[in-house]
């Protein structure tokens, strides 16, 4: 017997509308924890903010211990500003890799430039979108 054609719309609609894993309006710098395998997904979109800026990350066929690597810039007053993380997708799991975390700014005026490789994770997570 086959599925009534209202249930597979509706099943239909679901995928496209997502499922959330995770969601922080604050955000996170540090590992956050997914409500479900990143496996279970045939695509995930990542939103990340520093200061007011927000971008969407969009990874397909997710697996487990990849990695990628995401910047961001915006304005300070005279500044240009480009902050820059490593992150690693583990199962149930999302964390950035320190090591390859920093920022450079830009003086607008003068075009000075200056590099910082702090290890510190200026890019915030704040919400994970699966997609089946």
């Amino acid at each position: 017997m086959s599925k009534p054609l209202n249930l597979i719309l509706k099943e239909e609609v679901e995928k496209l509308k997502g499922t959330v894993l995770y969601e922080n309006e604050e955000g996170s710098s540090t590992e956050i924890n997914l409500n479900d395998k990143i496996t279970n997904y045939k695509t995930i979109e990542i939103v990340v903010k520093a200061t007011d800026t927000e971008k969407v990350i969009k990874i397909d066929n997710p697996t487990i211990d990849k990695t990628f690597f995401e910047k961001l810039c915006y304005t300070l007053g005279n500044d240009l500003i480009e902050v820059f993380s490593k992150f690693a997708i583990y199962e149930n799991k999302i964390s950035p890799i320190n090591a390859n975390c920093g920022y450079y700014s830009i003086k607008l005026i003068s075009s000075d430039l200056a590099m910082n490789f702090d290890k510190t994770n200026y890019i915030k997570i704040t919400k994970v979108i699966g997609y089946k």
